[in-house]
Parts: structure tokens; sequence; C-alpha cells
């Protein structure tokens, strides 16, 4: 395997530690991992702009810190959600289904195919 950067130089890169004073708590970060499949006829762009629906909701709710959606090529989805805490994912995560824009995101996902899980941050690389 090739790197483009020579690994003398990767050594001098800045790993950050995914800790508490990262996030302004004193629990360790969580990483919400959800992962799915489209429902035929569901477009990339169309599921894109339904996730956008849920943006204000996110970013608003306390203890959130980044979110990503990236879809592989065997057509899997993950929806990669950074909380400060485990009790903050938690607490979203109850009252997602129950806002205006979940019905349209949910009846966009093949039902079946959900998965999720939370995680511990050990370690981040910015």
């Amino acid at each position: 395997m090739r790197f483009s950067i020579p690994l003398l130089a990767l050594a001098t890169l800045s790993f950050a530690p995914a800790d508490s004073a990262r996030a302004g708590g004193t629990s360790p970060i969580v990483a919400e991992i959800v992962s799915f499949k489209l429902n035929e006829g569901v477009t990339d762009d169309e599921f894109v702009e339904i996730s956008k629906a849920s943006q204000a909701f996110v970013a608003a709710a306390p203890g959130f810190i980044s979110r990503q959606l990236s879809k592989g090529e065997d057509g899997v989805w993950t929806d990669y959600v950074l909380w400060k805490d485990m009790e903050s994912a938690l607490t979203v995560g109850k009252a997602f289904p129950d806002q205006d824009f979940a019905p349209a995101l949910m009846g966009a996902i093949k039902s079946g195919t959900e998965q999720m899980r939370h995680q511990y941050v050990l370690w981040q690389m910015e």
C-alpha cells in the first residue's frame, strides 16, 4: 500500500483526544450511528432534502456536536451524529419520532434495514 503522506510527516500530525473537555461536559462523547437503505424510488437528492428538514431540531438539541450523512457503494446510508454524552443522545432519540419531519424521513427508509447503535468515542483525529 502506498501513502500519499510520508510516514514521518504522518507522525507529526496533531491528534486530538475526544475527552469531556472537547465536548464541554463531564461525560464521554457518544457517536450515534444509524445505518439503513432507502425505499425503491427514493433518490439520493430527495433523501438528502428530506434529511435537511431535521436540521433545525437536531442542531438545537442540547448536547449536539456534529452530524454527517453518507452513502456507500452498496447502497447503505449512515447517519453519524456526535453527542456530548449518552443522556443527550437518548433524550433526543426519544423526541425524534414525534417531530413534524419524522414521517417523511422514516417513510423514505426501507423497513427492516435500520440499525442503530451508540458508541463512546475513545479517540478522535482532526
